[in-house]
């Protein structure tokens, strides 16, 4: 429960700080006007950072697992592998995936919105026009938010690893 308090903690200050920055509203297409014609109380910024989340933890648990059974076979094949190597390795595993990773998170979140994008972007007059509608801010936070848990991922993931995968067994 600690855990999960902390969490939660940390989710509802990364929701705080961007909502002082960002000034989102929460309605970024009819879905969320709808929701509001319903007549529910319903915060649709925290369902916007909700979503967020949610869609960079798909990504995220891939890059671990990769990393992590990665990790597992070259512990199998080395058993008398060392904690600082093993993280070496989940490191260097890692940044390889992040890459890759990052670029399909990005371009999954462009794929989604491209044909609003374009739309956009024939009815707006200029750059910063585009960059101010709530749609394109909202895909660009969950591209930011995506690949920096990405990134955060590959050595908490290395470093968890390296610990269980080395730690001797008492008998």
């Amino acid at each position: 429960k600690v855990k999960e308090k902390i969490s939660n903690n940390k989710l509802g200050i990364i929701f705080f700080i961007m909502n002082k920055i960002l000034y989102l509203t929460g309605v970024c297409c009819e879905d969320e006007l709808y929701l509001q014609m319903l007549g529910a109380n319903i915060n649709l910024k925290a369902i916007i950072f909700a979503a967020i989340i949610i869609s960079s933890m798909g990504a995220v648990m891939d890059v671990s697992m990769d990393i992590s059974s990665s990790l597992f076979e070259i512990k199998n094949h080395k058993p008398d592998i060392t904690f600082n190597d093993l993280v070496k390795s989940g490191l260097n595993i890692g940044r390889d995936i992040m890459g890759t990773m990052s670029n399909t998170l990005i371009l999954a979140f462009i794929g989604k919105s491209l044909s609003t994008v374009l739309l956009i972007m024939t009815y707006s007059s200029s750059v910063s026009e585009i960059l101010n509608k709530e749609l394109i801010v909202v895909n660009i936070l969950e591209a930011l938010i995506g690949s920096l848990s990405i990134l955060l991922t590959a050595p908490i993931t290395s470093l968890i690893c390296g610990y269980f995968y080395t730690k001797k067994k008492n008998a």
